[in-house]
């Protein structure tokens, strides 16, 4: 069933994510967790397998000293596919992978993901 927000719509409501109290457990990584706000965009832009991109990527960011601080992760498209990528800070690319085809209704997204030395807590970065 495809999404009836519009970009818009769905901006405004991601922008209200502020932080919540209970996170979403990952279901193959039990250690990722998400936050509301990560669980709505996925809802919204019927993009859990984004959640899951990131996820997949955990065992090769924590082994860099840098990422098990914090990582910087953006979906962004292009004019024909899309790429995720994980920064260590700006201009500091340490991951990337090509998505092929998507149908996200929003031009890129960002995620911040941490890591607290027992769970991996993914956040859109209004909510850090």
């Amino acid at each position: 069933m495809k999404n009836q927000m519009t970009k818009e719509e769905i901006e405004a409501a991601l922008a209200h994510c502020t932080g919540g109290d209970e996170y979403h457990r990952h279901g193959l990584m039990r250690q990722f967790l998400f936050t509301d706000g990560v669980y709505e965009m996925a809802e919204m832009c019927q993009a859990h397998w984004l959640v899951d991109v990131i996820a997949s990527w955990q065992h090769t960011a924590l082994k860099d000293p840098m990422l098990r601080q914090m990582q910087f992760w953006t979906l962004t498209k292009r004019k024909k596919d899309w790429i995720v990528t994980c920064d260590r800070d700006k201009g500091d690319t340490a991951l990337k992978q090509v998505i092929k085809y998507s149908d996200f209704p929003l031009e890129s997204m960002k995620i911040w993901v941490q890591y607290d030395g027992q769970n991996i807590i993914a956040m859109l970065p209004s909510e850090y």
